[in-house]
């Protein structure tokens, strides 16, 4: 089923800047008000969490 949801882009960015370039990042959602969990391939232990804004 299609999700709509939004976040701070500030926030993305500076998720998206803190990996290195071609390295494969993960965004997990379960619904529009739950948190997005950002892993990324180079540290498994790398965790980040952004809570969505409401549209």
């Amino acid at each position: 089923e299609p999700l709509t949801v939004g976040f701070n882009a500030r926030y993305l960015i500076e998720v998206l800047s803190a990996h290195a370039e071609g390295e494969v990042i993960e965004l997990g959602v379960t619904d529009e008000v739950g948190p997005g969990v950002v892993t990324g391939s180079g540290d498994p232990e790398y965790t980040y969490v952004v809570m969505p804004m409401r549209l």
